[in-house]
């Protein structure tokens, strides 16, 4: 069992908020081939809020440890993985995670910025077989709070 003693008392400021250091606690709990290890990252995912620790959890949900996340058998692993939508935004890309988090409400800068580069993509994506325009993108008025720093975008 991997010792997490000290790992996830100082990694915890708010033991409800996931941090970075808190998720890369997590990733290596998880990764484990100790079950115990898989259970007491449960416990921590369940005492989270899971609105401010969303972009964490849908990072952990990356790590391919899903089904470690949660017991499913506990009212607290149903509530983590209804809370969190878990199952449906570990198949979501960046660009789709993000209008899931506008759309409840969540999406925050920290979001935002860690989607924007994958937003942008998609968007040059659906336009890249334009032989005929210069596209610009701005960021709509409402999402520049996100962002104040963003610019025109040119996509070819």
């Amino acid at each position: 069992m991997i010792d997490t003693t000290n790992q996830v008392g100082s990694a915890v400021a708010d033991p409800t908020i996931l941090t970075e250091e808190t998720y890369n606690t997590l990733c290596k709990m998880l990764r484990s081939n100790d079950e115990g290890d898989h259970k007491m990252a449960q416990v921590i995912l369940t005492q989270l809020n899971v609105e401010k620790s969303i972009w964490w959890i849908y990072k952990l949900t990356k790590t391919g440890y899903t089904l470690r996340m949660v017991n499913l058998r506990t009212k607290l692993g149903r509530k983590l993985r209804d809370e969190s939508n878990l199952f449906s935004i570990s198949n979501m890309s960046e660009f789709s995670f993000a209008k899931w988090c506008n759309r409840k409400g969540w999406l925050t800068p920290e979001i935002f910025m860690n989607c924007k580069k994958s937003i942008i993509q998609a968007i040059k994506n659906s336009v890249s077989d334009n032989p005929f325009f210069t596209i610009d993108i701005e960021l709509k008025e409402e999402f520049k709070p996100l962002d104040p720093s963003d610019t025109i975008q040119k996509i070819k």
